[in-house]
């Protein structure tokens, strides 16, 4: 699952005589903030032994074919981190735990809070944010969980939600209105991102703001399931709620159902059963 285990995932199959399976959890030698002789040595790493590899798998088509183009070889299967299929219950929890009321909608980030994936310039532009409708919450932890609470502090529509468990995350985020998967950072990694935030807000039924990279921008333009912004400001944000707004809710409801049924695990499920037997690991 990391460049870093391969030497040893090589010594291990060549001495047990088995297979050799690199499941890259994203783009791992060109991740934000990985650089100088850190990154040369996992370039170095890679280079050397994954064509050892009987199968690698990445997380999006766009990691998948720099793969290809980079170390020229074609045993790649494209899996998408996507959880399994679940069907969303509206509830207020965001709204009893925090004692906000029933009329807020909020905006919801969640996963890791870390420098890079434009948490920063969120709470930049939320703290200047005056529609008094709608609240931010960030759901997850990390560094900036201190920076988060600062702001909390003094700005009631931001508000830090402590993770929770794996097993009912999808139902804190069915009491969310819309889901933000906004990287703000130049790394290819990040370029060719599927978070899994992303698909866990199409399960969850919200509709997405996304930034405008490549995998995502394809996704949310294919179904129309929310809004590619350009941009991190406070008219950006206004125009994409003013865009979401304007969705018809019963079309709305048919197009995340279908986007729902495709990007659930059960249907990557079966591709990655499929790629073991074509490239006869099983």
């Amino acid at each position: 699952h990391h460049y870093g285990l391969l030497p040893l995932g090589f010594l291990i199959s060549k001495i047990f005589n088995s297979k050799l399976i690199y499941d890259t959890h994203e783009l791992e030698t060109e991740i934000y903030d990985l650089n100088g002789i850190r990154k040369l040595v996992s370039k170095f790493i890679e280079f050397i032994f994954i064509k050892s590899s009987n199968l690698t798998i990445l997380v999006s088509d766009s990691i998948k074919n720099w793969y290809n183009s980079k170390y020229n070889i074609d045993n790649l299967v494209t899996i998408l981190n996507c959880p399994k299929y679940f069907l969303p219950e509206r509830n207020k929890v965001f709204h009893k735990e925090h004692n906000l009321d029933l009329t807020k909608k909020i905006i919801l980030y969640q996963g890791g809070l870390q420098i890079g994936r434009g948490i920063e310039k969120l709470l930049s532009v939320f703290s200047k944010f005056r529609d008094e409708k709608y609240v931010l919450i960030f759901m997850g932890s990390g560094p900036l969980s201190g920076l988060i609470n600062e702001y909390s502090k003094e700005f009631s529509n931001i508000i830090l939600q402590t993770s929770v468990s794996p097993d009912i995350v999808l139902d804190y985020t069915s009491s969310a209105d819309i889901g933000i998967a906004y990287i703000d950072n130049d790394s290819l990694n990040d370029k060719y991102c599927l978070p899994n935030k992303f698909f866990e807000y199409i399960m969850a039924g919200l509709p997405v703001i996304s930034n405008n990279v490549p995998e995502m921008r394809k996704i949310v333009h294919e179904h129309n399931i929310g809004f590619v912004a350009t941009e991190l400001t406070v008219d950006s944000l206004k125009n994409a709620i003013n865009f979401i707004e304007s969705f018809d809710t019963e079309d709305f409801k048919t197009r995340i159902n279908n986007a729902r049924q495709l990007y659930c695990w059960e249907s990557q499920e079966v591709k990655l059963i499929k790629s073991y037997r074509d490239f006869k690991i099983i």
